[in-house]
């Protein structure tokens, strides 16, 4: 019994991941089945909380579990209404956005021999975009049946109203969540984390696992050039107000610190049709320009602190799509 809080946060995220292929497929009786696995995971939300504090079955891996297993279950299946025409994408980009810097900083925070678990404005919140998901899935199943036609127009008129509400919400708990844990922002053990974008911290290849994650960037932003260059500026800044809390040495470049090879695998595919080929060449050219680092590169290491390390891979990267452009 001590562990059914856990199993039922599990079990939501992995109703989440089934939620999304039912979602898009073209069987209608699929998006029925979808809106009934999306209410026995909401109702597993309510249910895994209630048993853990009735029964003192609280614990750090369930605060820890609870509010990624949400986001799991939430995040991807707006994506995918997004991409069918649902609302912008932008607005479901300030949502993620917010969703997955305070799920990577619970992460982070571990570090720090914290757990943070989720506060009552992030269930208000997330009760917003519950009724926002459900409005679309309603909507979804009340386009498969003729006779259902007045429902969806009750869906979108729902849809239109939440939206504005749920993008506030989750703004604004984004806001509190990160006055509340201000000290634990600060620490050491998390300015390190988010040098490494977590994966630095792995003893080995760090530098490709960091460049691995720059190329999950450029495959999430490739096809919306404004959101790119504000991740890519997010990148830099991030990096830079970590690798200067860190106060690293001049001329120093610890193996952990991975967030320059994200932002020059970023520039190695900017603007290019992304395709396998490309991607795959990309990755290829970019971590060997970055070891071998032809001329001027080894010179861009010199620059003092972050910027030294930052450099010379923006220049790796340069190169990389300069060869992209050559041979594809």
């Amino acid at each position: 019994m001590k562990h059914l809080p856990n199993i039922l946060s599990l079990s939501r995220g992995v109703l989440g991941m089934i939620l999304v292929f039912l979602v898009v497929s073209a069987h209608p009786f699929a998006h029925l089945l979808g809106l009934v696995i999306f209410i026995a995971a909401g109702l597993s939300d309510y249910y895994d909380g209630k048993i853990a504090r009735r029964y003192g079955y609280v614990s750090n891996f369930g605060k820890l579990v609870d509010p990624i297993t949400d986001k799991i279950l939430i995040l991807p299946a707006l994506f995918v209404f997004s991409h069918m025409g649902y609302f912008n994408f932008f607005w479901i980009f300030l949502i993620a956005v917010r969703e997955i810097i305070v799920t990577l900083a619970r992460l982070g925070f571990m570090l720090e021999g914290e757990t943070v678990a989720a506060e009552a404005g992030g269930k208000i919140k997330l009760v917003s975009q519950i009724v926002l998901l459900s409005a679309c899935l309603v909507r979804l199943i009340a386009d498969d049946y003729e006779i259902l036609h007045w429902l969806g127009g009750l869906a979108r008129i729902v849809i239109l109203m939440s939206l504005p509400v749920t993008i506030g919400l989750t703004l604004f708990s984004g806001w509190r969540f990160y006055q509340s844990n201000q000290k634990l922002f600060s620490g050491k053990a998390f300015q390190k984390y988010v040098s490494a974008l977590g994966v630095g911290l792995i003893p080995y290849a760090p530098g490709t696992w960091g460049s691995a994650v720059g190329l999950l960037l450029v495959l999430a932003f490739s096809q919306h050039p404004v959101l790119y260059l504000l991740c890519f500026g997010a990148v830099i800044w991030a990096g830079y107000w970590a690798v200067n809390g860190l106060q690293i040495t001049e001329h120093e470049d610890p193996a952990y610190v991975v967030i320059d090879e994200a932002a020059g695998m970023m520039v190695s595919l900017a603007f290019i049709p992304l395709t396998l080929t490309s991607a795959v060449l990309g990755f290829v050219l970019f971590r060997l320009f970055d070891i071998l680092k032809p001329p001027p590169l080894k010179r861009l290491e010199r620059f003092p602190g972050y910027w030294g390390i930052l450099c010379d891979d923006l220049g790796a990267g340069l190169y990389a799509w300069v060869a992209i452009q050559i041979l594809i």
